[in-house]
This record gives C-alpha cells, sequence and structure tokens, in this order.
C-alpha cells in the first residue's frame, strides 16, 4: 500500500505542485506575519507592500521546485532559454498575483484578517498557475520563441 502510494505521488504532478505551492504559501504566510505583526509594518498601505513582496519571494522559491520536482520531466532549459522560460512563468504568475492583489485590498477593505485573506488569495490564484504551468510553461516541446505575425 505504502509503495503504491509512494508511485502515485511520485508520479502525480497536480500533488506535487500542490505540495511546492503549500510550501511556498508558508513562506508566504510566515514572512507576512514577521514583517506585519512582528515588524509593525502593519497600515492599509504597508500590509499591501508586504503582500507584493512577500509574493515575488515565494514565486521565485516556487518556480526552481516546480522546475526541478513537479515537472522534472519537461525539458530542461539553460542560459537565455532559462530565462526565457521564467519571463514566461512570471508573466503567468502574474495573471494570480493580480488576482491576489484584488482579492487582498478587496477583502482588507471589508475587514478580514490578513492571513486569512492570503490564504483565500493564494487558493484562488493556484488553481489558475496549475492549469496554465501544465499548459504553457513545463510541457513538452515547448519552445518560448516568438511566433511571426
Amino acid at each position: 500500500m505504502l509503495k503504491q502510494y509512494c508511485a502515485f505521488y511520485k508520479s502525480n504532478k497536480l500533488l506535487k505542485f500542490l505540495t511546492v505551492g503549500g510550501s511556498a504559501a508558508v513562506i508566504n504566510l510566515a514572512l507576512v506575519y514577521a514583517l506585519i505583526d512582528i515588524g509593525g509594518l502593519d497600515t492599509y498601505f504597508l500590509r499591501n507592500i508586504v503582500n507584493i513582496l512577500v509574493m515575488v519571494i515565494s514565486t521565485a522559491y516556487a518556480f526552481v521546485l516546480n522546475r526541478r520536482w513537479t515537472w522534472h520531466s519537461a525539458p530542461k532549459k539553460n542560459g537565455s532559454n532559462l530565462i526565457r522560460q521564467y519571463i514566461f512563468y512570471n508573466f503567468i504568475t502574474l495573471g494570480g498575483i493580480i488576482i491576489r492583489i484584488i482579492l487582498f485590498a478587496l477583502l482588507d477593505l471589508a475587514g478580514l484578517y490578513h492571513l486569512l485573506n492570503v490564504a483565500i488569495g493564494i487558493s484562488v490564484a493556484a488553481i489558475f498557475n496549475f492549469k496554465m504551468y501544465n499548459k504553457h510553461i513545463f510541457q513538452e516541446g515547448h519552445t518560448y520563441e516568438a511566433k511571426e505575425i
């Protein structure tokens, strides 16, 4: 039974993605807590700045882990191709970030506790990101070259 579970886990991209995302979320939440609750950056403006900064950090962390583990069988890009892949990854991630920024600002105005607010934003953005990364970033044969019009 354990062997079957390990084989399923090893081959399941979604489960790996959620694990990477979960660890990125823990980092995200810990940094938000440290900077706002401990660091005193607790005004409407500063909470939103902290939220953006922490998303940038956790996005870079998640790219590295997703590339090396979740989509380990996808062709590895090097040099300028890796830079292009990371840029495209960030463009897709930007969609999730925009979702999170809008949700955070609206839910913060509604008075929702900032850690719960962040967790909701992460969950909504994760669904969007997985579908887009799987289809456009880590898919085999994707060249990341500009198409002629």
